[in-house]
């Protein structure tokens, strides 16, 4: 398969997640205009207690108008690695911490709109740290992990809790 060509781009909307118009040229030599969404990432993480209960967060979604159950999870910063984020947004968002994270896998969350990329990782035997100040207005709940994946809504969450799952059951 032969690659586009990028005549030109313009931004449309510059912030975590930038939107940009780009003119391209197909392979059959053809023009479009294609909006591309371009982000750094996010990190999600299943925080796993010692007696098997999975740390959820609730929080009130703007986008969707929904009070949703999801893991944690947030932007990486610039110059911040997926594991540095996974660590502090869990630590932001559930007061959780650990000492024995394990990577579960990466994927794109709309490749063919844009480039963002989520980075999952476990959180094994996770236990009450210091919770970072913030404005995050969530509230956590603890349950068994088949409850869980029963509660969240999704699909980078639950495909997150399924690999923490098979990890745990090693």
């Amino acid at each position: 398969m032969q690659h586009w060509e990028r005549i030109s781009s313009r931004p449309l909307s510059r912030g975590y997640i930038q939107v940009d118009e780009d003119l391209v040229r197909r392979a059959d030599g053809s023009e479009l205009k294609y909006e591309v969404l371009r982000a750094r990432g996010f990190a999600c993480a299943c925080p796993v207690t010692a007696d098997g209960r999975v740390a959820l967060v609730r929080q009130y979604r703007y986008p969707l108008d929904l009070v949703t159950c999801e893991l944690p999870a947030g932007a990486i910063e610039a110059g911040e690695s997926p594991l540095a984020a996974a660590r502090r947004e869990t630590a932001e968002e559930t007061g959780l911490g650990s000492e024995d994270w394990v990577e579960l896998g990466s994927f794109w969350t709309m490749p063919g709109r844009g480039d963002e990329q989520a980075h999952l990782f476990l959180a094994r035997d996770a236990v009450p740290v210091e919770r970072p100040p913030g404005d995050e207005e969530t509230e956590v709940v603890f349950e068994p992990i088949e409850t869980a994946l029963r509660l969240l809504v999704t699909v980078r969450d639950v495909l997150c809790l399924r690999l923490a799952r098979e990890r745990l059951e090693l």
